[in-house]
């Protein structure tokens, strides 16, 4: 199903690719409308809101293929160097445009929704940034392949609108709060990964890193109870298996000081990915799917471990793919005891 899902948002979201500007034509607005430093006058505002409404006009009525042409217009000034400082502009443009874009993605069609939330995480405004973050939040979407499309654009969306820290930190704490709450395993993965992108932005507050931190641990906590809760063998595993990756590679761009207590808070809920394994062993073993993202779950998890108590030397990698319940339960047990000692405990 997945399969098929991301097939579809991908072709809907193709992006054309940000291109210079010329001088008097940035997708029929002129450039120096775009880069002005000073308040616009009305002749320039209602330029930017004819162009909007012609765009968003086609983008709310066309066929596929103008609704295609829609979005790349429209996105088509609101890119390249010129628009980074370009606040005055884009508050213009996306008080112009986003009602009209709201409609969009609020309405029944998938593929105008999802081109209209591509110009919506062009806009860096933030506005923009809340309207995404109710789209990927489960109380507040209910349509699993907006969640997903909406999470995937946060990341970018967040680093870029440059918001206050109040305002950054309240981003954080939503989209933390929508990965907890989530119970589709590709949405709680996007969530989990614009979490760790913020995490590793060395120009954002040392505070709302350690928030973002907080709430990596937070979901990956609610998604490992969720699968223990499943009582058999579950694809939100492929869901767990892929933000411990995440995890995992996060670490090389992370400051040394904030690597070895993340790896503690994790710590616990790594352990319990390989108690699931075993609860789950025979229905997991059996489907070549979840045999994967299992073993790649015991992997990785058992490699982050590690990482921390360098000196067990346990290989439930290999455990898991030989098929050896034994010896899988023999090292389980080993990290069962490690964990009630330093390191791991005060």
């Amino acid at each position: 199903m997945h399969r098929c899902l991301v097939a579809l948002v991908l072709a809907s979201a193709m992006v054309v690719a940000p291109r210079s500007l010329q001088a008097q034509d940035a997708g029929g607005i002129p450039q120096s409308v775009i880069g002005s430093t000073r308040p616009l006058d009305s002749q320039q505002v209602a330029q930017i809101r004819a162009f909007v409404d012609q765009w968003t006009a086609q983008l709310l009525e066309g066929d596929v293929e103008e609704v295609s042409k829609a979005r790349a217009e429209l996105t088509k000034p609101l890119s390249g160097p010129s628009v980074s400082n370009a606040a005055i502009f884009l508050r213009q443009f996306s008080d112009a445009a986003l009602p009209s874009l709201k409609t969009a993605v609020q309405g029944d069609s998938l593929h105008r929704a999802v081109n209209a939330l591509i110009v919506i995480r062009s806009l860096r405004t933030p506005e923009a940034v809340e309207f995404l973050l109710a789209r990927a939040d489960p109380r507040t979407e209910a349509r699993i392949p907006i969640r997903i499309r909406a999470a995937s654009l946060l990341a970018d969306t967040i680093i870029e609108a440059d918001l206050p820290p109040a305002q950054l930190d309240s981003a954080i704490r939503q989209v933390a709060a929508a990965a907890a709450r989530e119970t589709d395993w590709l949405a709680m993965l996007h969530d989990f990964g614009v979490l760790s992108r913020i995490a590793v932005q060395p120009k954002l507050p040392s505070s709302s890193v350690a928030m973002a931190l907080d709430g990596e641990a937070a979901a990956l906590r609610a998604a490992v109870d969720l699968l223990a809760s499943a009582g058999t063998a579950s694809d939100l595993m492929h869901g767990v298996s892929r933000c411990i990756i995440v995890a995992r590679d996060q670490f090389r761009d992370m400051p040394a000081s904030e690597v070895k207590s993340f790896r503690l808070k994790l710590a616990p809920m790594l352990l319990k990915v390989n108690e699931i394994a075993a609860a789950h062993w025979d229905e997991a073993q059996a489907d070549p799917a979840l045999r994967k993202s299992y073993g790649d779950a015991v992997s990785n998890s058992e490699l982050l471990l590690k990482l921390t108590n360098e000196k067990i030397s346990t290989d439930l990698r290999s455990a898991w793919q030989s098929q050896d319940r034994s010896a899988f339960d023999r090292d389980l047990a080993v990290w069962k005891e490690a964990l009630k000692r330093p390191p791991f405990t005060g």
